[in-house]
């Protein structure tokens, strides 16, 4: 996979100046990619600066990865995925002040690494209404520029 990115996928994103980015998933999805370590060292392998690293606040918690850790991939992590850790719902105010803490953590560690885009990635039953309610949740923490 690293020599198919290198010598295929890496040419083309150049070509086009887009991105490429490596998304570690939780162990029971995959064998491969686990942290966000692994992909940005994976994402390295690439040889090539349109390959990035991705961290998805979901699976770094089923990880048990290092949240803190990633601010130190500074200039490379490139995205980032946020939802409830544990239920993979959009942010909201009913989340108890220990998943506030998290996200506090991923968005400094984001912050801190770089990455200036991040998504919500999560399951809905009403995405306008969800929507509104994470915004003002995640803006509620300060790290809007």
């Amino acid at each position: 996979m690293a020599t198919f990115l290198k010598e295929i996928a890496s040419p083309i994103a150049s070509k086009y100046d887009v991105n490429i980015v490596i998304e570690p998933l939780s162990v029971g999805e995959t064998s491969m990619i686990h942290t966000v370590k692994d992909g940005v060292d994976f994402a390295e392998k690439a040889d090539f600066n349109h390959v990035f690293g991705l961290a998805d606040l979901f699976h770094v918690c089923n990880n048990n990865d290092d949240i803190d850790g990633i601010g130190d991939f500074v200039g490379k992590i490139k995205h980032a995925h946020i939802a409830e850790p544990e239920t993979r719902i959009f942010p909201n105010k009913n989340a108890d002040i220990g998943v506030n803490e998290i996200y506090k953590r991923f968005l400094f560690a984001l912050k801190k690494s770089g990455c200036e885009t991040c998504t919500i990635e999560a399951r809905t039953d009403n995405f306008r209404k969800d929507l509104v309610e994470a915004i003002e949740v995640l803006d509620g923490l300060g790290f809007r520029d």
